[in-house]
């Protein structure tokens, strides 16, 4: 990668204007937008954070798209229609799973993306990129939810969820026709992170959800909402732990509390993260929101020096792996699935026997994908036909 194409901080800058407040512009971020050479930093971060959708809709409805060369407009609308195509094609798969598991009398709580389509934080679709619809359905029914499932012609993807799920969120993914992963919840989040978002506590303050005139079911409150974008993205997936800047879910959380900005309750938000003692997490997000989105909550704080050092924390790791940042960020994602919370999470129990055991297991688990891989088989059969 040479210097002129390297993102830096004000790649970072320039995207989050384009994406969020594209009027408000400086003539440098023009033309650098305008520039081919220059602009390729930008389109390559969009482009990593599946964020072309969101930019094609914001530049198109905004004083500068009369500004942009047109081939460059041509590109992005080009973009923009697959990212619509396939989400409407997401969308009538999420409308029709509902229809079956409404049908056979199962509760269902869209969540994330899948709900996007339907409430209006998606506007329009494109802006959402997804690649699975997570929906949640009473502990007791799930078993039945993915029977009925797969009675309808969905299979379980047997390469993605290999492990003992003790404490999995979610039943091993369902696919069909190869468009995206469908996943039964029977919590919100992982059984050990109850104490950021209670599953209980979601379904008594679900609301409703017109999918159409005639099919309602339910989603996360806004309140929770809000919880669970942060929680999901920053805990459970670890983007704090790892200081990564996930500006997909952070353009996500900003969404939501646009659309829903009157019906948040940010002292619940706050009593939540405090309660179980993630309360460093919630300020830093929020600070990275404002810093980056200009996301300004009651909660923002603005002067909090370990939130602004986590900021610069997570701007260098970016700045310092890019280019290497594919093979850096699986190396970092396989260590850190050994650390000891994960390991809990994913072959369950808590005590030093069941760590180290678990330990093993996943050793083992990779070993598999290692051995499995394409490389790995093409590689063993040249060595069995030379002997």
């Amino acid at each position: 990668m040479t210097e002129t194409n390297k993102v830096t901080r004000q790649t970072f800058d320039d995207l989050a204007t384009w994406l969020i407040h594209p009027d408000e512009y400086s003539t440098e971020q023009l033309l650098r937008l305008q520039s081919e050479d220059q602009c390729l930093p930008l389109m390559s971060l969009a482009h990593q954070y599946w964020l072309i959708g969101v930019l094609t809709n914001q530049l198109k409805n905004a004083k500068v798209w009369g500004k942009l060369p047109d081939n460059f407009k041509c590109y992005l609308l080009d973009i923009e229609t697959i990212y619509f195509n396939r989400i409407d094609a997401i969308k009538k798969e999420t409308l029709h799973v509902c229809q079956l598991l409404s049908g056979a009398n199962i509760d269902v709580v869209v969540m994330k993306g899948a709900a996007s389509l339907f409430n209006g934080v998606a506007e329009p679709i494109s802006n959402r990129y997804m690649k699975d619809i997570d929906l949640l359905v009473p502990e007791k029914e799930q078993p039945k939810a993915y029977e009925l499932m797969q009675q309808n012609g969905y299979e379980k993807d047997s390469t993605y969820f290999e492990i003992n799920a003790f404490d999995a969120h979610h039943a091993p993914p369902l696919l069909k026709n190869d468009l995206c992963y469908i996943e039964l919840h029977r919590w919100v989040l992982a059984k050990h992170l109850k104490q950021v978002l209670d599953t209980d506590e979601v379904w008594k303050a679900s609301v409703p959800l017109n999918l159409t005139d005639v099919l309602q079911v339910n989603q996360l409150s806004p309140t929770h909402q809000v919880i669970h974008s942060i929680a999901h993205s920053e805990i459970q997936n670890g983007g704090y732990d790892q200081c990564d800047i996930d500006l997909h879910q952070l353009v996500n959380l900003y969404s939501i509390v646009k659309r829903f900005s009157d019906d948040i309750d940010w002292d619940v938000v706050q009593q939540y993260f405090n309660n179980s003692n993630q309360e460093e997490v919630l300020t830093a997000i929020l600070y990275t929101g404002f810093a980056l989105l200009k996301l300004d909550t009651p909660l923002t704080d603005k002067a909090n020096e370990a939130a602004k050092n986590h900021h610069e924390k997570c701007l260098q790791r970016y700045e310092k792996h890019q280019g290497v940042i594919s093979g850096f960020s699986v190396i970092m994602e396989q260590l850190y699935s050994y650390k000891r919370r994960n390991i809990h999470l994913m072959y369950g129990r808590r005590d030093r026997l069941s760590y180290i055991k678990g330990i093993i297991k996943h050793i083992y688990y990779h070993l598999r994908k290692i051995l499995n891989s394409h490389h790995v088989k093409l590689y063993i059969s040249r060595i069995m036909n030379k002997a």
